[in-house]
């Protein structure tokens, strides 16, 4: 099994505002990708650094790999909200920019 972990801003702040439909699915989401890392899509450049599974319908959760330590982060987990600026595309192209792993 390979090892999933979520960023610190993931843990605190997306999983916190989603319903607990929602946050069990990404946690559900989150075993399922220990098992198989592969799983998800890989999204399309400049964005392809990053997978991104669905979850309870319009949700999408969003990882990526860090080869250093052989760790898959689940860094966002939002709503698919196609033209809006709170998108889950649009809010990881804000958040790519400057994200941490950790």
């Amino acid at each position: 099994m390979v090892t999933v972990r979520f960023t610190r801003r993931c843990f605190r702040e997306d999983l916190k505002r989603l319903t607990r439909h929602v946050a069990a699915g990404a946690l559900d989401a989150a075993d399922a990708l220990k098992k198989n890392p592969g799983l998800g899509d890989r999204l399309d450049p400049p964005l392809d650094r990053y997978w991104r599974l669905r979850i309870a319908g319009r949700y999408r959760l969003i990882y990526t790999h860090e080869p250093a330590d052989d760790t898959w982060w689940i860094v966002l987990v939002w709503e698919r909200k196609p033209g809006k600026t709170d998108d889950v595309y649009q809010i990881l192209r804000l958040l790519a920019g400057g994200l941490e792993l950790r």
